[in-house]
């Protein structure tokens, strides 16, 4: 499995996230993917929880994980903020 994420590694430097998610299917790999929300960018505390997730994420043999995205968001009240996310992939 360890070079199986080494490839989904050079493929993410390579290209995206989608990239990783295209070579998976490409090559018939079964997966999962797992989304993970961790509080508001700019952070301290959010940003310690998504490195935490994501490094407890990839020390498991089947499962790559890495920063994907924020996302804007507006609510109710007019007022705009930025969530975090991380993706994980299981195969």
């Amino acid at each position: 499995m360890s070079t199986l994420k080494n490839q989904l590694a050079e493929v993410l430097v390579a290209g995206n996230w989608n990239s990783v998610k295209g070579f998976c299917t490409r090559n018939k790999i079964t997966f999962k993917v797992v989304t993970a929300e961790f509080g508001l960018q700019g952070s301290k505390k959010a940003e310690a929880k998504k490195a935490a997730w994501i490094t407890e994420q990839n020390e498991s043999a089947n499962v790559f994980a890495a920063h994907r995205y924020a996302v804007g968001i507006k609510s109710k009240s007019g007022f705009h903020y930025n969530r975090i996310f991380a993706q994980a992939i299981i195969f």
